[in-house]
């Protein structure tokens, strides 16, 4: 009896064996055996770490953003107040010599105009700059000499100036060849195109002859018109230095080489058929140069958005010819020299992106 239990025993264990050893095992997660590859794994050299970049100060105009274009963009507008003084002397034919004949000049020459400008960078270093303004001379006087021996005695008599005006366009093409975080320092050749004109109206005599402006002419009346147009070639450098996170300085001085204006002189109340008189405003023309500079400070109000103080100054000297012989029968042409000055101050607000 108990050897056949022993033996009934051994069965029954003999079956559940042998069926497990038909099923897959499945080793338990965490195992040596499931954790640990069947053949051997070479890990190569470890790589650098990675570094972040540094933060960029909250609200940082200068913050390089890597989403932006390739490109520098900045446009805005100006409002300048401005004074001027534009003059020119007549000399005697230059077959006969050089004597001072007369002397316009219009001074005081005060006036406003409105401009756009902008500036394209590229991260090689090439720049392209510009403005265009257009405005009014409303104030003013003309101050007209005459010199003995072509007039006896000296002459001089003064008129007022308003309603004139003034247009100006500049364009500038430049390389920046140094450049660091707290500024760059580029050079440049442009184009400067410079229009005046100014009106003389009434006369008075302030030196004494009896012959001009006696009596005195009405203030109303229109007496000169002057029109100047000067083209300039610009040779210079501009600049800009960065201070603290929202204040900076730009800077430019050009010299001007060469330039040339094409002029006419309208002498309203001599413009007529007797003897002497003009059939029409005189030609003139010149060649000369100058120089032109301007500076900036800005406060950068938010990333993209800055504000600015300004001031300008040009100066451009010329000598050339008042083609008299066109106008005149029987005359001559003769020399002339042309200096215009004109400075102010003006406001900006512009965008950068």
């Amino acid at each position: 009896m108990r050897r056949a239990v022993l033996v009934a025993l051994s069965a029954v264990a003999f079956v559940p064996a042998a069926h497990a050893d038909g099923v897959e095992r499945a080793p338990l997660r965490g195992s040596a055996v499931y954790e640990t590859p069947a053949y051997p794994v070479e890990l190569g050299p470890p790589g650098p770490a990675y570094v972040p970049p540094p933060p960029q100060p909250y609200g940082s105009p200068f913050a390089k953003d890597p989403t932006t274009l390739p490109f520098t963009f900045e446009v805005g507008g100006r409002y300048w107040v401005s004074s001027g003084r534009l003059a020119k002397s007549l000399f005697d034919v230059p077959q006969f010599g050089d004597a001072l004949v007369s002397r316009l000049t219009y001074s005081g020459l005060t006036g406003q105009s409105f401009e756009l400008f902008g500036r394209v960078d590229h991260p090689l270093g090439v720049f392209i700059k510009g403005y265009a303004g257009l405005g009014n001379l409303n104030r003013g006087s003309l101050t007209d000499e005459d010199f003995p021996p072509f007039i006896d005695p000296y002459s001089a008599t003064i008129s007022n100036q308003h309603t004139g005006n003034l247009d100006y366009a500049t364009v500038d093409l430049g390389y920046t060849f140094w450049q660091v975080k707290q500024g760059s320092i580029g050079a440049f050749v442009g184009y400067n195109f410079f229009s005046e004109q100014v009106n003389g109206f009434g006369c008075s005599q302030i030196a004494g002859n009896p012959f001009v402006c006696v009596p005195t002419i009405a203030p109303d009346v229109l007496g000169i018109t002057e029109k100047a147009r000067f083209n300039s070639l610009r040779l210079g450098v501009a600049g800009e230095l960065r201070l603290f996170d929202c204040l900076r300085i730009n800077a430019e001085a050009a010299w001007v080489p060469a330039t040339n204006v094409t002029a006419s002189d309208a002498h309203w109340l001599r413009i007529g058929m007797q003897p002497g008189d003009f059939s029409g405003a005189i030609p003139e023309n010149g060649h000369g140069d100058g120089i032109q500079a301007e500076a900036v400070l800005a406060y950068q109000a938010t990333k993209n958005l800055s504000f600015g103080l300004g001031y300008r100054y040009w100066h451009l000297d010329t000598k050339g010819l008042a083609e008299f012989n066109g106008v005149v029968n029987g005359a001559l042409a003769q020399g002339l020299s042309f200096t215009t000055q004109r400075q102010g101050a003006f406001l900006q607000a512009a965008y950068r992106m």
